[in-house]
Parts: structure tokens; sequence; C-alpha cells
């Protein structure tokens, strides 16, 4: 992560304080899902 932000790549991180090494959480499933279809849309094109 730090050798791409070095590079000017824009990197996202995001940690749920409130999981383990999933996500069973309903909301953080939802905004984990959320947050992958942006990417999508942002580098694929809709």
């Amino acid at each position: 992560m730090n050798r791409l932000r070095s590079r000017g790549v824009q990197v996202r991180y995001e940690i749920f304080h409130n999981e383990g090494h999933g996500l069973l959480r309903r909301d953080n499933q939802a905004k984990s899902l959320s947050d992958a279809g942006e990417f999508l849309i942002e580098h694929l094109g809709d």
C-alpha cells in the first residue's frame, strides 16, 4: 500500500473494527459491496 501511494496511486484501505477476518455483519457487507461496485464503475465504466 505504501509503495503504491509513493508512486501517486490512489489507495483506499478500510478497516472494520467490529469484525474479525471476515465480514459477518450485514452493514459491513453492504458497505464493502457498495465500495466494490463504485470501484468497478469508476475504473471499468458503466
